[in-house]
Order: structure tokens, then sequence, then C-alpha cells
């Protein structure tokens, strides 16, 4: 086992251990399966994001009352002689969207966008207790931070400055 996995729950009875190598985020991500057969998502950073990471693990359970498809949360706490940090989630089946979305019909595209506006609404329906220091500019650096790798790139859509000059207008200033 990986020594930075030492001292999580249950962790003894992984039989799978893989790298996800997806996502925005710096945490290192595994897909995890247990001797049941159970399918996991362990989230693991360093002990310096201790407190952040545990607002978030507030925010995801307040979210998992909501009526939506999302990751559950199961267990969250410290590992690896309490050098890291860990949240361990439900897994959800599922394929990245920018690998199938072109493949869907612009009605279909449509009806994901009407259907991530609702759960957006339900998001939007816990207050705020502004528990995730410093959420929104580091949000605010990756979205930047993804435009210009966009812009850098030699791939482009049709019309799509119209969507960079929207988000660059609208997005809060840090």
């Amino acid at each position: 086992m990986h020594e930075e996995l030492s001292g999580i729950h249950g962790a003894e009875s992984w039989t799978i251990i893989e790298p996800v190598l997806k996502g925005w985020s710096e945490d290192k991500k595994y897909y995890v399966e247990d001797e049941a057969g159970r399918k996991l998502l362990l989230r693991i950073s360093g002990i310096e994001a201790f407190q952040r990471k545990q607002a978030e693990h507030q925010v995801l359970k307040l979210f998992n009352e909501l009526d939506f498809p999302m990751s559950r949360v199961i267990d969250f706490g410290t590992c690896g002689q309490g050098r890291y940090t860990y949240m361990l989630l439900t897994w959800v089946e599922g394929r990245p969207l920018e690998e199938c979305l072109l493949m869907l019909t612009a009605k279909e595209q449509y009806e994901l966008g009407v259907e991530a506006g609702k759960i957006l609404k339900l998001m939007h329906s816990i207050p705020n207790s502004n528990d995730l220091p410093q959420w929104e500019e580091q949000m605010q650096a990756k979205i930047l931070a993804r435009i210009k790798e966009y812009e850098d790139c030699p791939y482009y859509l049709e019309g799509d400055e119209q969507a960079i000059a929207y988000v660059k207008e609208y997005r809060a200033d840090p």
C-alpha cells in the first residue's frame, strides 16, 4: 500500500488503487475498489490544505442532501502519518464531457445545459457561509489559466471569441 494511504479506515480492503489524472484539482486522485466491489474516489492533499479540505467536506455533505447525482462523502481525515488529508467519496460512472459533448445533438446539448442550470440552482439554494477560504480567487485563476491554454492551442471553435469575452467580462475580479 502507498505510504500516503496509511491510516485511512478500510484501506486494507482495497483491491484496486489506480491514479485518476483528470480534473482541475491539484489533489492526488485515485479510483479505488474494495473487496466487496464498491467503487470509490479517493482525494489526497498535503496537510497544509486541511482546513480548506475540511470546509469543502462540510459543503459536500450539504450538497449530498440535495436531490441530484453526485459523489457522496464517505469519510474525511488525515493519513500518511499526519502528512496528508484525504476525502473518500462514492465513484460516479461516466465520461468526461469534453470527450462526448460533440457526439450529442444540439438538442441533447441544450437539455444538458438546462439540467446543469437546475443543479446549480439547487446548489445555490444552500446559504453561503464562506467556509472555503480563497476559493473564489483560486477558481478565477483556474478559469483564466484554462482560457489562456485554449487561446494558446492551435484549435478553436467558431464563435469562441464571444464566449471568452463574456467570461472575461462577467467574472468576479479577485
